[in-house]
């Protein structure tokens, strides 16, 4: 009779806790290599890759060390080179790490192609993020087991654990300022002509809708703070009413002082 340790409801195979950490963590080797390559042979996509890995991203220690030499090199002189790297690693007493001169020739050798340095960035920022991943999870695993510490901080340590490795991994892509004016542009003209701009839901007063450009934006933070019993949270209802009835999109209201039933019985008030 099969244990029922060892079955799922789908009818797969259970992997064992002890099984999945014996593997070796993700990582992809020639994606690395690929990478470091790209760099020596175009050392204009160090920018590129620089928004989208950082050194501890790389599993193997010595494809970190020349990482850091190249980010170093680029960002003081502006010139990687193969005999600019292995000075820099030899100085830095690194080089015997990655196989010496031979190690660093090989980058080059290996890459499929340098035009694809992003594609193997991607490549290299994924495996890590499993690994980081993995990581949170066995050490979720172990505070589980231990009991010792109370399970709504340990579930908020989770969340918090999960949520740094979500914000590690926000690429923040660089933009020529010329693409960002016309962006500009292109919202001025259609403000003036009065039309509706992408991203923006009006709040149903005009005065504070001209004020915040026809009203709330996408990724803005907008803070609405006043003294105790001022009717911070009645605007607030007011608002999130006139969005979901006459917007017709979904809001959600969070509040830490009062219950949902309070909340219905203002909103019903209001409507009534």
């Amino acid at each position: 009779m099969p244990n029922p340790s060892q079955a799922i409801s789908d009818g797969r195979p259970r992997v064992s806790v002890g099984d999945l950490l014996e593997n070796k963590p993700p990582h992809d080797t020639l994606a690395e290599e690929s990478l470091l390559g790209s760099i020596l042979l175009r050392p204009d996509v160090c920018d590129d890759a620089a928004m989208l890995v950082r050194p501890e991203d790389f599993f193997h220690p010595g494809h970190q060390a020349v990482y850091e030499s190249m980010l170093s090199l680029h960002n003081s002189q502006n010139v990687v080179d193969v005999a600019v790297l292995i000075a820099q690693l030899k100085t830095e007493g690194k080089l015997d790490q990655i196989g010496g001169p031979a190690g660093i020739a090989n980058f080059a050798n290996v890459v499929p192609n340098a035009a694809h340095a992003r594609y193997y960035a991607n490549i290299v920022a994924a495996k890590a993020t499993y690994r980081r991943l993995i990581d949170a999870c066995t050490q979720i695993l172990s505070e589980a087991y231990s009991e010792q510490i109370a399970p709504d901080l340990l579930i908020n340590q989770a969340e918090q654990r999960v949520f740094d490795i979500v914000n590690a991994r926000d690429p923040r892509e660089a933009k020529e300022i010329r693409s960002v004016l016309h962006d500009l542009c292109d919202l001025f003209e259609a403000r003036m002509r009065g039309e509706e701009t992408d991203g923006v839901v009006p709040t149903g007063y005009t005065e504070l809708d001209s004020v915040l450009g026809r009203g709330l934006h996408e990724s803005e933070l907008i803070i609405l703070a006043a003294r105790p019993s001022m009717g911070k949270t009645a605007l607030a209802l007011n608002i999130a009413e006139h969005v979901a009835m006459n917007q017709n999109k979904g809001v959600l209201f969070v509040s830490l002082e009062m219950a949902a039933r309070e909340l219905g019985e203002r909103l019903v008030i209001s409507l009534s």
